[in-house]
């Protein structure tokens, strides 16, 4: 009996975990991009982790967007970070 609470435990854990997305932004050729997309997203507190960078051969150039929540409750709201890049020329996607 013991085991079955075990694994149900285990696998509850599992289950709930923090929302993590890997998201695409159209736009982005450099550095100083990276740092003003980084500057608009990452500095929202709910994010583990908010990486940036750009697509290493992607033409025309594209950056890349990691983010990780740090609690199970927060979503990624893709509509909030397009939001807070609308007066930039980049676009974000997410999956």
């Amino acid at each position: 009996m013991k085991s079955v609470v075990f694994v149900t435990l285990v696998l509850v854990g599992f289950m709930a975990s923090a929302e993590e997305k890997n998201c695409t932004v159209k736009g982005m050729h450099c550095e100083a991009c990276v740092e003003m997309v980084k500057d608009r997203v990452c500095e929202n507190k709910d994010f583990e982790v908010c990486d940036v960078k750009i697509k290493e051969g992607s033409k025309p150039k594209t950056g890349l967007l990691h983010i990780k929540t740090k609690d199970t409750k927060v979503k990624i709201d893709e509509k909030a970070i397009n939001t807070a890049m609308a007066d930039t020329r980049y676009s974000v996607t997410c999956k």
